[in-house]
């Protein structure tokens, strides 16, 4: 129960917030901060897609995106140590 609205503030926030990164050149900055034998974690398989398409236009090979949706993070402990490093996407 929230008697003071203070969740709908927050929601609001977090939707300006959202709204204000869009454009700003992180996932640019991430797809050229690669390196062979990186690993990103995206939530979600869609947007592993559109990283993979990106760096393909960009002719960035070695790299392994991995779907990891929060609710099933302990799919990340199975993994195998990766050669370069594991960066989480922005999102």
């Amino acid at each position: 129960m929230d008697l003071f609205g203070i969740c709908a503030a927050v929601k609001g926030s977090v939707q300006v917030y959202f709204q204000a990164a869009r454009r700003t050149g992180r996932t640019t900055a991430l797809l050229e901060s690669l390196k062979v034998g990186d690993r990103v974690i995206c939530l979600s398989e869609r947007e592993c897609r559109r990283l993979r398409t990106l760096a393909a236009e960009r002719r960035i090979d070695g790299v392994e995106f991995i779907p990891s949706p929060p609710e099933k993070h302990q799919l990340l402990f199975q993994l195998c140590t990766p050669q370069g490093r594991t960066i989480f996407d922005h999102s």
